[in-house]
């Protein structure tokens, strides 16, 4: 019952923080209009922050409060369904534990075949990203009604992101590994909504 009523209640109050980010993404281009780039980089900074906000959110709202409940509902076992992503210091290291479900779907069925088909393990991500880039274009182009691009590079392009973040962290260390990664995730994901934003009203 606990759970129930936790997940409506947060389902109807992640809705605030989606309206703030329709809000501050259009402010944001009404000042690039205006070749403001002191108020485009305040707004955008907000964006950012906001974002990262909202989709800490659907996290919990997904992996913490959705699928605990289902868990206890079918009494599965198995409930470590994320390890402790925030503290990952490469990008890899992100992907392997934000997601465990889709991260090990994504192993057995797309990553291991192609490494048994007698492809390198490098051949092997490269092909897993793609995999990804092109089923996250489509969860966002579709409901949308627009055709995007920029998931599907962002996203493809998480292989060669992983091998930075991975020389960045040797170099510099963890913890400023683990600022890269939550910078990747506020920034670049913020740029993602100005983008799909700008097509959206470009469709109308």
């Amino acid at each position: 019952v606990y759970r129930s009523v936790e997940l409506c209640s947060l389902l109807l109050l992640v809705r605030v923080p989606f309206v703030m980010m329709g809000n501050i993404t259009q402010s944001l281009l009404s000042a690039a209009e205006d070749n403001s780039l002191l108020l485009v980089t305040e707004r955008f900074l907000t964006l950012s922050m906001v974002f990262i906000t909202t989709w800490l959110m659907c996290f919990y709202i997904i992996f913490i409060s959705y699928l605990q409940l289902l868990s206890e509902m079918t009494s599965t076992t198995d409930t470590r369904f994320y390890l402790s992503w925030w503290n990952a210091s490469t990008m890899e290291q992100f992907w392997r534990w934000w997601n465990r479900p889709v991260h090990t779907w994504c192993v057995r069925h797309v990553y291991l075949p192609v490494v048994r088909c007698g492809w390198g393990k490098l051949s092997a991500m490269m092909a897993t990203f793609l995999f990804s880039a092109a089923l996250h274009e489509y969860l966002v182009s579709v409901p949308l009604r627009v055709c995007g691009h920029f998931a599907f590079i962002a996203f493809f392009g998480q292989g060669l992101l992983c091998k930075l973040s991975a020389w960045w962290t040797q170099k510099c260390g963890p913890v400023a590994g683990n600022i890269l990664v939550w910078s990747i995730l506020m920034f670049g994901n913020a740029a993602g909504v100005v983008i799909y934003y700008q097509l959206v009203l470009q469709s109308l």
